[in-house]
Order: C-alpha cells, then structure tokens, then sequence
C-alpha cells in the first residue's frame, strides 16, 4: 500500500492518516467515522493518567497530545510483523503488555502531557510517577559521567538540571516535547541526563567530520558518540539502539556470536553503504558468510536451520525500520558499534557457548 508512516510526524494532522485507516471496514466512511479512533485514544491516556494526574482531560480533535498518540499509535501498527491485518485493539494491548524499548510509548506521551502542563500549575504528581518509574535510567547515566547519585533525586544538581530541561525550566524549549513515542521514553531520559550536564567545553551538538575510507573502518564513525546529529536525529538513533539492544538480549549466546563474527566479516561493504549512501544489499548475509556460519556452527541439518533462521530474524528486525538510502550514515555506524558495546555489556562465556550449542544443535561444539 502507498501509507508511509516515515511521511508523518507527531504532529501531522488526524485527517491524513484517512488512507490507513479505511482499510478497516468499522472506519469507512472515514468522515463519519473518524471519531472513533479518538474515542478508543482518549480511553487509553485516561486510564493511563490516573496514576499520576488527578485531572478530568478528555481529548478533542485539534489536541496536540491527540496528534501524538495517534502518530505512536499507528507507527507502531505499521511497525508490526505483518501489517496489516492486525487492528487498533491488537496493537495498543501489545504496546501495552510488552511496551517498547522498556515501557508503553502511548502511557508514556499521556504522561509527558502532565508533566508539562503541571509545572505551570505548581504540581509534582507526574513528576514523581515519572522518577519512580523511570529514574533507574537516568542513575545509570549520571554513574557513567561519574555524577554523584544519591537516593533522593531531588537533592542531586545534576537531575534538577536534567528535569528543568525536560520541561523547560531553563529557558529552552522543552525536551519532552520532541518525544515522538517511537519508543518507550527510558532513552529520552538518558539523551536528556547526558546533554544537561555534560561539561561545558563539549560542543552543544555532537560533532565530528566522517572519516575518510582511506583509514580502516573510517566511513564507520560512531555517531552516537562522534557524528553531527541534531537532537531529533540523536533521539532517532537511540530509539534504534534501544530496539536494537532489546533484540540482543533475545537472541541466544550462539546466535550472538555469530552477528559479531558477521560484523567483523564487513566493515568494507559498510562503509561503502555510508560512504555513497546506498542500501541495497548493505544489511544483507552473504552466501559466503553463511556458509562460513554453517562451519562453525558445524555441518548438518540442525545447524543449517539454526543459520538460517538467524539470517531470517536479523533481517525481519532490520525491515521494522524502513530506512531510507540518506540514513546510511547514521544508522549503518549504529548498528554496527551498538553489536559491539552489547558484547562487552553482555560478554558471552565459554561455558554458554558449550550450553547453546548442546541445547540447539543436539551436540558439544568441535
């Protein structure tokens, strides 16, 4: 179908999401019936609010937090294997039972709504939701910059700093309301720590020029920590980061050592992806490389489904994201180094090689 999320934004008006959702008889007429999309939203956030916003809000059309929901709504239905024929209802109860990236992004911009509107009425009850739910993730940024962390997060300058920036107490505009619900909102926590206090003499964007090809693995400049990226672009790329780690931890010891051998098998076709912005074959598995997979994992039918299906799975999650040619050099270096810190986050040990190859494959590795 010719429906392209990629197309829209948070704050894209609801009539033109008409083409999605005419493919489901209960929307047609889309004019008539319309409001119902709002209705069922406005259900969701209100029973998502009552945790922490004592207020009556009931959504209208025209309602920015309207926009939001209804973007991460359908981004998210795109999003889903198969999509179409899943509906509304089987979307929302996904979001809602297993979230994504660490929580339900629908929840999430409800509640970024209350935060934003509380701090002008002198309130703190979303605020404090949103330090009980999501704090952990905000410590875990201040231990690695080395920030003193205590248990009260009040009483630590560098998550007033953090919190003044999410809702605009600083003068800017607020972070939080570049949250687009692509994801849960543990990563915007942690870009939003990591930006209000890094020391002063840091650029206020992150900067560095893209290597030329001529040094090894020069095109494969980590972004995250070296690229020039603007904030919407960073958010984007650790929303993948996000996904990406979540995918990680799915996967078995077997199945993630053999994604780092075919990392390490490819850096030049990377690197020729970023340097002339082409994605064709760039995410895909060589026979060569396969084969070479086949080998270690050792011959014989079980080990080639094993394989196999490995092949399959990286490249389903891969398609989720619809990437475009000019997102060659973000993404392509995410993916790329994101495998690489995972190994060391997760180190896999000998003993659960020795496990998973006795579990899957039915034998004790050569």
């Amino acid at each position: 179908m010719a429906f392209n999320i990629e197309d829209y934004s948070p704050k894209s008006e609801p009539c033109l999401y008409r083409e999605w959702f005419e493919q489901w008889e209960k929307y047609r007429p889309w004019d008539e019936r319309k409001d119902l999309i709002l209705r069922r939203l406005n259900r969701a956030s209100q029973s998502y609010r009552v945790k922490f916003d004592t207020r009556d809000v009931t959504l209208e059309d025209g309602d920015a937090l309207f926009a939001r929901l209804l973007y991460s709504l359908t981004y998210h239905w795109t999003k889903s294997p198969g999509a179409p024929p899943e509906d509304e209802e089987t979307t929302i109860a996904s979001l809602e039972t297993l979230g994504r990236g660490g929580s339900n992004p629908l929840e999430d911009l409800t509640l970024v709504d209350s935060m934003l509107v509380e701090i002008r009425e002198n309130r703190t009850m979303a605020k404090e939701y949103m330090e009980e739910r999501f704090g952990g993730y905000a410590v875990s940024v201040a231990r690695r910059m080395g920030l003193r962390v205590s248990a009260d997060l009040d009483s630590c300058e560098w998550w007033l700093n953090s919190y003044y920036a999410m809702v605009g107490l600083t003068g800017n505009k607020p972070a939080l309301e570049a949250y687009a619900g692509r994801a849960g909102i543990g990563t915007w926590i942690k870009r939003v720590v990591y930006s209000a206090n890094r020391p002063k003499e840091e650029p206020d964007v992150i900067q560095s020029e893209v290597d030329d090809d001529e040094k090894p693995n020069g095109a494969l400049t980590n972004v995250t920590q070296d690229g020039r990226l603007s904030a919407d672009k960073l958010a984007e790329v650790n929303e993948f980061s996000e996904q990406l780690r979540a995918f990680w931890l799915e996967l078995s010891p077997v199945e993630r050592v053999l994604l780092l051998y075919w990392n390490d098998k490819t850096p030049k076709r990377l690197s020729r992806a970023v340097r002339d912005n082409e994605l064709d074959d760039v995410w895909d598995i060589s026979a060569a490389d396969v084969r070479e997979a086949f080998k270690l994992c050792g011959v014989g039918l079980a080990s080639k489904k094993f394989v196999q299906n490995l092949v399959k799975k990286r490249k389903d999650f891969l398609k989720r994201f619809a990437f475009e040619p000019v997102d060659a050099k973000t993404f392509v270096p995410a993916y790329y180094y994101k495998l690489g810190e995972f190994d060391k986050e997760f180190p896999v040990t000998k003993e659960q090689i020795v496990a998973d190859v006795k579990r899957a494959l039915g034998k004790s590795p050569s």
